[in-house]
């Protein structure tokens, strides 16, 4: 089994490739990482905070998150969802919960 720092951390780190890529990057400002377990799988449930200038840019990409691909080093994300997304003052928060996997 990833620590579970490890797999916020690397998580975290595909969604701002990602998001950068996008032309909208993001900033983390909270996030957390607990152990899962199935019959045939391990890994972790990944919850983290972002915050985007809102734009074209972050509708497109919030648009295809949960499709997109995030390589993750040893490890598969097995579903990524967006659960809230709020505009703050000046930004748009988004909350977005994965299913990280680790292979074998």
């Amino acid at each position: 089994m990833i620590p579970i720092d490890d797999a916020l951390d690397a998580t975290w780190h595909a969604l701002r490739r990602s998001s950068e890529a996008a032309g909208c990057p993001a900033t983390r400002v909270a996030g957390r990482s607990r152990p899962w377990w199935s019959a045939t799988f391990a890994g972790h449930r990944v919850a983290l905070t972002l915050l985007a200038a809102p734009g074209d840019a972050l509708d497109a990409w919030l648009a295809t998150l949960a499709e997109a691909d995030l390589p993750l080093a040893g490890r598969i994300v097995a579903d990524c969802a967006i659960d809230h997304i709020a505009m703050t003052e000046r930004e748009i928060e988004v909350a977005v919960s994965l299913l990280v996997l680790d292979q074998a």
